[in-house]
């Protein structure tokens, strides 16, 4: 059976062993920290244990996480601007205006629009699309 924290730890890039290695790491065994807890809470490692331990371990694993999250975004943002542009081409070649509007008809998913950032992505490939193909 998993522990309530495993998915958060896998999430973060850690496996649940690497953590109770580094909780006996930086004991060292010399605190009473898996005496402390409740018998279910014994040989885990919630995150405010591990902030009390070693806090910079744990900043290491908040910068390792904050990382992963923004390549995943650049990548979901670099998978909008290849079917923006697809669409926009397509739209361009059948001689119709690049509007928001449009475009939205053709998305798999129109509502990331509502996302600023996705908004003036298009906005940028519709000038690139227009510049390139007058």
């Amino acid at each position: 059976m998993a522990h309530p924290w495993a998915k958060k730890w896998t999430i973060l890039g850690l496996m649940y062993h690497q953590v109770r290695s580094l909780k006996s790491l930086t004991c060292e065994g010399k605190c009473s920290c898996r005496r402390a807890k409740p018998a279910h809470f014994r040989g885990h490692l919630p995150p405010t244990t591990l902030y009390k331990i070693n806090r910079a371990a744990c900043h290491a694993i908040a910068e390792r996480f904050t990382a992963y999250r923004r390549a995943l975004r650049e990548k979901r943002l670099q998978g909008y601007r290849e079917e923006i542009r697809r669409i926009a081409l397509y739209l361009q070649s059948e001689q119709v205006t690049l509007t928001q509007r449009h475009i939205s008809r053709y998305l798999a998913q129109p509502a990331i629009l509502r996302d600023p950032k996705v908004r003036e992505l298009l906005r940028e490939v519709c000038r690139e699309v227009t510049e390139q193909f007058p």
